[in-house]
């Protein structure tokens, strides 16, 4: 199930990265609320949070950092 999850994961970031080489980051979303780039900018604090939590969680279970050392990805 992770390795699935991971690759969907990275899938959804390979289809992020395409739609934002369109270069549009100053239009509009489809509603016509928001600037392209401040979604982009609310999605990578919210997943910057949740690798926050996943790393808290290693730690807690002594799984992190891993064997080789550091804190780095």
């Amino acid at each position: 199930d992770w390795d699935a999850f991971v690759a969907a994961f990275k899938g959804s970031l390979a289809a992020l990265t395409a739609r934002i080489q369109d270069g549009e980051l100053d239009g509009k979303t489809p509603s016509g609320r928001r600037l392209r780039a401040d979604v982009l900018r609310a999605m990578g604090n919210h997943v910057s949070y949740h690798v926050g939590q996943i790393a808290l969680l290693r730690r807690m279970m002594g799984a992190w950092p891993p064997p080789s050392g550091g804190d780095t990805w």
